[in-house]
């Protein structure tokens, strides 16, 4: 089989053939297909899967290792790398690019020591000399990024996305915290807690996530609010909300929290209030125009558009309107093309996206529109690869994302951006998880202040006052 293979040097240099092979390889690996070997911790819950061929084929450490009767073991425990700085290493060895940062620099450096990736080590050690060679990728012409792949972009921001997984258990809400950032663009894992409530709404406020409402074991609304402190991973009560409500939308403007509709006894409202973190105070709003649940808000400067839901007698809603948080009035906006509930939205470039919805019957909806605030209409955009309900919407930077969400494959969270030029979605990598996500856009210094003074990913107790 070999001698059937031309020499290296004699090989022409397709680029769109390399190109497709390792976008493949990022896929498999992304995917979890084809692979042969899985690293585990004793002393955490994570598990890593990876291709013993790549691994092997970028480090003399790994190709050791597999020869060995230690690593022909399908599974392979890890002891001196944590599993956070050891999984930005395996993504190395398939991409060839590692950002370093101040708080995991030298956790890196000896991780790409033990491992022997002097590539990802030079990189460490550039870093710290405050080299401008630092950014550069090491020669790996082989490992890098197809030019379409989005992870070829060197796009950087201070902002990260933290997404929160909701689901479900027995009387809690399991939920796993991640994050990632236009740098590294790897979903990392910040932590596990549960919440007080089963179903509550959820906004980022000040390093915390508030939960608000929820139902309770009898299957009743409630107007409890909760405060999650990522950095000392405590729980607070803050003062009740004016009304028990369930299915509400949430945004943080400017500080101040709106709650918007839901279901109150059972029936959607057109109610809304506003909490205010530095007074502890709630107070009402004016009412919309249309009762609404399970619909979508989505602020932009001192806006808070509120998109679709399940209207007062069950149906579907296309009706949009407007809350001016200067003026305090409501407005109408253009109805949308299609009704929707629990759909994606988000701002990019201007145009405000609605990504498919939840749809009362299977199959989903894929289907995506776009609204112009300057002329009041909306227009039809790609839809999204894959059919799923309770899409997150979400952009950072220069990028559109559709986050997560319940469809028939669940084997892991899937993420796909928007390209714009060729109005078309791409997927990209998975979070580890599936289900329903709410995501935030977070200061990037924030999380990883909170990284370094918390522990290692736990499951956490509700109701422990800090």
């Amino acid at each position: 089989m070999a001698s059937a293979i031309p020499k290296k040097d004699v090989v022409r240099q397709d680029k769109r053939f390399i190109d497709m092979m390792w976008e493949n390889c990022h896929e498999f690996f992304d995917k979890e297909k084809h692979i042969d070997v899985t690293f585990l911790w004793r002393s955490y819950h994570k598990r890593i899967t990876a291709h013993r061929l790549i691994l092997a084929a970028a480090s003399v450490y790994f190709d050791e290792l597999f020869q060995t009767e230690q690593g022909s073991a399908p599974v392979i425990c890890i002891d001196n790398i944590a599993p956070v700085e050891f999984e930005l290493l395996i993504a190395y060895c398939y991409t060839g690019r590692l950002n370093p940062k101040m708080h995991n620099v030298s956790r890196l450096l000896n991780g790409a020591t033990i491992l022997k990736l002097d590539g990802a080590a030079a990189h460490c050690t550039a870093y710290l000399k405050g080299s401008t060679e630092g950014s550069r990728s090491p020669a790996i012409p082989a490992l890098q990024f197809p030019s379409n792949h989005p992870k070829s972009s060197n796009i950087t921001t201070n902002n990260s996305i933290l997404a929160v997984r909701q689901r479900i258990v027995k009387e809690f809400t399991e939920s796993c915290i991640y994050r990632c950032d236009e740098t590294e663009k790897l979903w990392i894992q910040c932590g596990v807690l549960k919440f007080p409530t089963q179903s509550p709404d959820l906004v980022y406020f000040n390093k915390r996530l508030i939960t608000l409402g929820g139902i309770s074991p009898q299957n009743l609304p409630l107007n409890c609010v909760h405060s999650y402190n990522l950095e000392t991973q405590m729980w607070s009560k803050l003062p009740l909300m004016k009304f028990a409500r369930v299915g509400m939308c949430v945004v943080n403007v400017d500080g101040i929290i709106y709650v918007i509709g839901g279901y109150i006894s059972g029936s959607a409202t057109n109610t809304a209030e506003k909490f205010d973190p530095f007074t502890l105070q709630w107070s009402l709003l004016p009412s919309m125009f249309v009762s609404r649940a399970e619909g979508t808000a989505v602020a932009i400067g001192d806006k808070i558009y509120v998109l679709g839901g399940i209207g007062i007698d069950r149906e579907e809603l296309k009706s949009v309107e407007c809350y001016n948080t200067k003026t305090g009035k409501w407005r109408k906006c253009a109805d949308m093309l299609q009704a929707r509930f629990n759909c994606g939205a988000s701002f990019f470039k201007g145009l405000l996206y609605a990504i498919s919805s939840g749809k009362m019957q299977s199959p989903y909806r894929s289907d995506v529109e776009r609204y112009d605030p300057k002329t009041n209409t909306w227009s039809q955009a790609a839809s999204v690869n894959i059919a799923r309900s309770g899409i997150c919407g979400i952009t950072l930077s220069d990028r559109l994302m559709a986050v997560g969400g319940s469809s028939s494959t669940e084997w892991k969270g899937i993420v796909e951006v928007y390209k714009p030029t060729q109005n078309t979605w791409m997927k990209v990598r998975p979070l580890p998880s599936s289900g329903n996500y709410k995501c935030f856009i977070v200061p990037t210094k924030d999380l990883i202040e909170i990284g370094s003074k918390t522990k290692s990913p736990r499951i956490i107790k509700p109701f422990v006052q800090e």
